[in-house]
C-alpha cells in the first residue's frame, strides 16, 4: 500500500493506494455514512479505474465463540457496475485483504 488516508468519523473520507507486483497502482476512496464502533461501519466506494461508479458498503462486526465475524455488503448502482468492479480484479485483492487480516488477527491472539 502506498497511500493510506484515513479520517474514520461520519462525514470524513479515506483513500488507499495499493501497488501490484509489476508496478501497476490501485487507487480508492469513498467517505464514512456510519461509524458505529466496534458493530458496524458503512462508507461510500470508488474505484479510481471507474469513478462514475460509487458503490456503498457495510461491514458488520460479530462475535462469534471468542472471535469475530465480519459480515461485508456491497451495493452497486447496477449490474454492470458490480461486473466492472470485479473484473478489476477486486475479488482476488478482498480475498487477499481477508487473508492478511486473518494472519494479524492471529498474531494479537497470541499476544
Amino acid at each position: 500500500m502506498t497511500v493510506c488516508e484515513v479520517d474514520l468519523r461520519v462525514g470524513g473520507t479515506y483513500r488507499f493506494v495499493h501497488r501490484a507486483p509489476d508496478g501497476q497502482e490501485f487507487g480508492f476512496h469513498g467517505s464514512y455514512r456510519e461509524v458505529e464502533a466496534p458493530h458496524r461501519l458503512v462508507n461510500t466506494f470508488v474505484f479510481d479505474g471507474a469513478p462514475e461508479h460509487e458503490a456503498l458498503d457495510s461491514a458488520v462486526f460479530e462475535e462469534v465463540d471468542g472471535g469475530t465475524m465480519v459480515i461485508g455488503r456491497s451495493v452497486h448502482e447496477s449490474i454492470e457496475a458490480r461486473d466492472l468492479h470485479v473484473a478489476s480484479g477486486m475479488e482476488q485483492g478482498m480475498t487477499e485483504t481477508y487473508e492478511r487480516l486473518d494472519e494479524w488477527a492471529a498474531t494479537q491472539q497470541a499476544a
